[in-house]
């Protein structure tokens, strides 16, 4: 169904362009030649990319709504993956604040961290707008955002042998993801 949805909408989207661009500018508007030979594929380009669109939408909202035929997600399964990130996130932080780190472990708990349990927090963000609102998802993913790139730049600097650098970074995401974690609404 996705792929038919996709399908109309390019198609359609093509046909509007190459024969919209056709179209004189200088042309006389009337009823008639509106509707005329030159215009027909033009309009049906245009419904097509309209119905196509349309379904998209439709299939978007009904996966956000836990209705596309996959595994249900509820609010309290997304909050659960972010739990997971603070949870580890807090305790490189807690390794990095009593001075008991070393640059490969840390690497390692990143390696983790930037896998599968971000990665899997990410793809939840639709159920996340679409069940709290976007107010909501506004408030927590500015701060998980923030999380992602300052837990990105340790990586970098510990990929590049600048340990200093990369413990600061971690401390900070933790306290962010901490703030998205807070944001998040109680399911």
């Amino acid at each position: 169904m996705r792929a038919l949805a996709w399908l109309l909408f390019c198609v359609g989207t093509g046909l509007a362009a190459a024969f919209g661009a056709k179209l004189r500018p200088d042309e006389v508007f009337t009823a008639a030649s509106f509707f005329g030979a030159s215009w027909w594929p033009f309009w049906a380009g245009v419904v097509l990319s309209t119905a196509g669109g349309l379904m998209l939408r439709a299939q978007i909202k009904a996966a956000a709504a836990g209705q596309g035929g996959g595994p249900t997600l509820t609010l309290a399964d997304v909050r659960g993956r972010l739990e997971r990130l603070a949870i580890d996130g807090r305790a490189l932080a807690a390794s990095i604040e009593a001075g008991d780190w070393d640059p490969q472990a840390l690497k390692a708990g990143l390696d983790d961290i930037l896998g599968t349990p971000l990665l899997a927090f990410t793809e939840t963000s639709g159920v996340l707008a679409g069940q709290a609102g976007v107010a909501v998802f506004a408030e927590v993913m500015t701060r998980f955002a923030g999380a992602e790139r300052k837990l990105n730049r340790a990586w970098s600097a510990l990929v590049d042998e600048h340990p200093d650098e990369a413990a600061p970074q971690v401390v900070e995401a933790a306290g962010l993801l901490e703030d998205a974690l807070a944001a998040f609404p109680q399911a």
